[in-house]
């Protein structure tokens, strides 16, 4: 397998977790936290994605970005300590925002593959959040 293959194998896994995740609160609301809390686990980890470039050259560090990319990392964290739907609503914002500011700081030194699989993935996420917030119609947890 190709390095992209690869790329992409790992990456439609991750976004297959996400739906399998945000299905769980439609057999029993007691389980939206699973999502929840896989969701900050992954969103904490794509921080570094904005905190890396922004650190790695000494010439042209953007403060801003590593400010940004900790604050997501925070937040996603911070997600543990609040009610599981409150927490998936936050992340849902976490994604696109990390999303829109990798591209507007990074998105010309990315291929064009990876910038349409992080579309792809982003938008993806935010959908399996959608389906599992729309189980809490039934009820709460």
């Amino acid at each position: 397998m190709s390095p992209s293959q690869i790329m992409l194998f790992w990456s439609l896994g991750g976004l297959a977790t996400f739906f399998v995740l945000a299905l769980l609160p439609w057999v029993h609301l007691g389980l939206i936290g699973y999502l929840r809390d896989f969701s900050a686990l992954i969103l904490a980890f794509l921080a570094g994605t904005l905190w890396l470039p922004a650190v790695r050259d000494a010439d042209n560090r953007d403060p801003k970005a590593a400010n940004l990319a900790m604050a997501v990392f925070l937040a996603a964290w911070a997600t543990f300590f609040m009610p599981a739907w409150l927490g998936l609503v936050l992340l849902m914002i976490g994604y696109p925002a990390l999303w829109w500011f990798e591209r507007q700081w990074f998105g010309a030194a990315q291929s064009l593959d990876y910038r349409n699989l992080r579309s792809l993935l982003t938008w993806g996420v935010v959908a399996a959040h959608v389906l599992a917030l729309a189980s809490l119609s039934r009820g709460t947890p």
